[in-house]
């Protein structure tokens, strides 16, 4: 069975508070990963890994709304993979969790204080799970995008913004070409 999820696991300029307690926002185009090993975990669980990488079939990009992914997994056929896609399509896992590590911040004021601007981070994984901590997050299947409907109600503003930026990305003649780029970011 092949399928294909698509996303974003945070989104710029929206503060948000961590499980541990931190306050933090991201500025636009802050991370920095090795796309030949970034894994995707289920609920920030090591054990649970789903994939890594390109080989893996993910795909991560930073866009004008935040990072945004793809999982194409033609592969990915174990029955781990199967429960996952079985949670994605039922609302179950509709959003994301990046973990990554703040390599540069400032302190700005926000609506709950004092919170931290990340303005580099370093990527340490994805995580699909039932709510994560960023808000506007979100991971549907391709085939759903079209019809916001099909898209789990916690997903659907995540979705609007992915498809549009796929609009803008198609239209050369508002963007430049590094709009267009899929691997800034990323290093290896």
């Amino acid at each position: 069975m092949s399928w294909q999820v698509e996303g974003y696991a945070a989104r710029w300029a929206l503060p948000f508070v961590e499980s541990n307690g931190g306050y933090f926002q991201l500025s636009p185009e802050c991370f920095a990963w090795d796309a030949s090993t970034l894994p995707v975990w289920f609920m920030h669980n090591a054990s649970r890994v789903y994939l890594r990488g390109e080989a893996g079939g993910l795909h991560v990009w930073q866009d004008h709304n935040g990072l945004a992914f793809r999982i194409a997994s033609s592969a990915m056929t174990s029955r781990e993979m199967m429960g996952l896609a079985a949670g994605i399509g039922e609302g179950r896992y509709c959003e994301v969790s990046a973990s990554f590590w703040p390599r540069r911040s400032r302190l700005i004021p926000a609506p709950l204080g004092a919170c931290a601007l990340v303005e580099r981070g370093e990527l340490v994984e994805l995580s699909i799970c039932p709510t994560g901590a960023c808000p506007g997050t979100g991971v549907w299947f391709s085939s759903h995008a079209h019809d916001l409907n099909l898209i789990p109600a916690n997903a659907r503003d995540a979705c609007a913004a992915f498809q549009r930026e796929q609009v803008a990305r198609q239209t050369p003649s508002r963007f430049s070409s590094a709009a267009g780029s899929t691997s800034f970011g990323a290093f290896a």
